[in-house]
């Protein structure tokens, strides 16, 4: 474009009418036109626009929410320990009653135990009165004797009897004789052969006879005196073992001084003249 269509075109321009601006402080809002029909805003919608109001309402819910729940927290708690309080109240009633019910059934299981020890008691006694009833019994009495002559010497013969009920088994003996002073001596130890005797059985209310010779001899015009025990006597001792149907070892130990007894009867048989008779001596006589 040349110059003179510039400066034509300048010269056409035309500048845009002013629009007036108003004074900003006379500027009404549509909704303040007529005031007096339209209401102000209210409390809470004030509030609401303003942040710092809006949390401070909120805060203030919030806490008395808050106050709220710890109430109720603290009415339950409350509750709860009283309910605890008497549960507890009541496991201590039922504990109670159950230890005084373990108790009496400690007195009762304590009185039955003491009535079984009791009757166990009375049963062993029981069963050893019949074991003692029924056991065999090995007595040794005073049975015969020889008095010395020629070839013979002092000789005693005595008598075992079980006077048990049942029959004594592997009966043995161990016996030996003499002549010796009367008293007999305090120290005397009643010496006896190493080697048992016998080894038999002796039913109930059964005897046997077991002897023994003394080895001393006196002079003839002494056995007289010797029968009478004058000064010295005939002795016998020894024990006896036996066992009893229930497997129990029992021993019977005995010492007999034995003298002659003449009689008024009259007899060619030399020894129906005399009866024999016999003492047990208390320190050798015993047994189980």
């Amino acid at each position: 474009m040349s110059d003179t269509e510039l400066a034509e075109a300048g010269s056409r321009t035309t500048v845009a009418p002013q629009r007036k601006v108003a004074d900003p402080r006379a500027v009404v809002c549509d909704q303040c036109v007529g005031s007096k029909n339209v209401p102000a805003a209210s409390f809470i919608q004030r509030t609401f626009d303003d942040p710092v109001a809006a949390f401070t309402l909120w805060l203030a819910l919030a806490t008395t929410g808050l106050w709220i729940f710890t109430g109720f927290l603290w009415r339950a708690t409350y509750n709860l320990a009283k309910d605890t309080k008497t549960a507890g109240t009541d496991q201590a009633d039922k504990m109670e009653r159950s230890i005084g019910e373990a108790g009496r059934a400690a007195q009762a299981m304590e009185a039955l135990a003491k009535s079984n020890a009791a009757s166990s008691a009375q049963i062993v006694e029981s069963v050893n009165l019949t074991r003692r009833a029924m056991r065999a019994s090995i007595s040794v009495v005073v049975g015969d004797a020889v008095y010395q002559e020629k070839n013979v010497n002092f000789a005693a013969h005595p008598r075992i009897i079980n006077k048990g009920s049942t029959e004594a088994v592997n009966v043995r003996w161990k016996i030996a004789a003499g002549i010796l002073p009367n008293p007999i001596p305090q120290d005397f130890r009643f010496p006896l052969p190493d080697k048992y005797g016998g080894g038999s059985v002796i039913g109930p209310q059964n005897d046997g006879i077991i002897s023994a010779v003394a080895p001393q001899r006196v002079l003839p015009a002494e056995v007289d005196a010797v029968r009478r025990i004058q000064g010295r006597a005939l002795y016998v001792w020894g024990y006896v073992v036996y066992k009893d149907i229930f497997g129990r070892t029992h021993r019977t130990t005995f010492c007999q001084q034995l003298y002659w007894l003449q009689t008024k009867k009259k007899s060619f048989l030399r020894d129906a003249n005399y009866i024999i008779r016999g003492q047990y001596l208390d320190r050798h006589n015993r047994a189980n």
